[in-house]
Formats: structure tokens, C-alpha cells, sequence
């Protein structure tokens, strides 16, 4: 006895690929239609530029750090030292540190804080 399926198979292959074609089109949205809003990425703390050996003064403030990576880390400063600094990064299993070897630094940055709301107005009435 012979198996004739094949045929059907074959039509069922031809039938699968001229209707991919309208399924790809389905999914792309109809000329006009306006695309879905991404969502922005939350803006970064602003930067306060600051020299390697100044941080050294910054030790328990929050900084920026640039490698030579093209890495970024941020955190709290622990520990420096003229080889090497140390931050505190908070992570969703608790916080970690990092230390961060002298040679690899690119930049640093304090992170600016806004200043305290005492609740009066800044500016005065003339």
C-alpha cells in the first residue's frame, strides 16, 4: 500500500506560507494609526563634576562614577584611597559595594541635591 499524504502536506506548507503574509501585516498598525507611547526613562540625578582626588572629601555622599567600560555606577561613597574607591549600591537584595580600581575611572560626579523646602517663597516682593 502506498502513502499518499504528502500532497497534503504540501498543501498544508503552501497554505501556511501564503497566509503568513497577512498575518505579519495584521500585526503591523494601519497607515495613520498613531504608535503606542513608550514610556520615557526617568531622568538621571543631575551631575556635579568632581576630580578623583577630590572625592576623597565626599566619602558618605552619593556619586557617580564613569569607567573606562563605559560602565556607570552610582551609589554611596565608602572608602578611597589613591588606588581605588569603594561604593555602597543598593541592589534588589540589599545593598553591595563595589570597588572600582583608580585606572578604570573615566569621570565622577557628585549628585546634586535639591536644596531643602523651607516654605517660604524664594523670591521677594519689590
Amino acid at each position: 500500500m502506498r502513502n499518499h499524504s504528502w500532497p497534503l502536506s504540501i498543501a498544508a506548507l503552501a497554505l501556511a506560507l501564503a497566509t503568513s503574509g497577512s498575518i505579519v501585516s495584521a500585526a503591523t498598525p494601519p497607515a495613520g494609526a498613531s504608535p503606542a507611547k513608550v514610556k520615557a526613562a526617568p531622568a538621571a540625578p543631575p551631575e556635579n563634576a568632581v576630580s578623583y582626588a577630590d572625592l576623597r572629601q565626599h566619602i558618605g555622599e552619593s556619586v557617580i562614577v564613569h569607567t573606562t567600560f563605559k560602565t556607570t555606577r552610582s551609589g554611596v561613597l565608602t572608602a578611597f584611597s589613591n588606588t581605588e574607591l569603594t561604593l555602597r549600591v543598593e541592589t534588589p537584595s540589599g545593598p553591595t559595594e563595589f570597588t572600582i580600581p583608580k585606572n578604570t575611572v573615566s569621570s565622577a560626579a557628585l549628585v546634586a541635591t535639591p536644596a531643602p523646602d523651607t516654605g517660604k517663597p524664594s523670591a521677594q516682593k519689590n
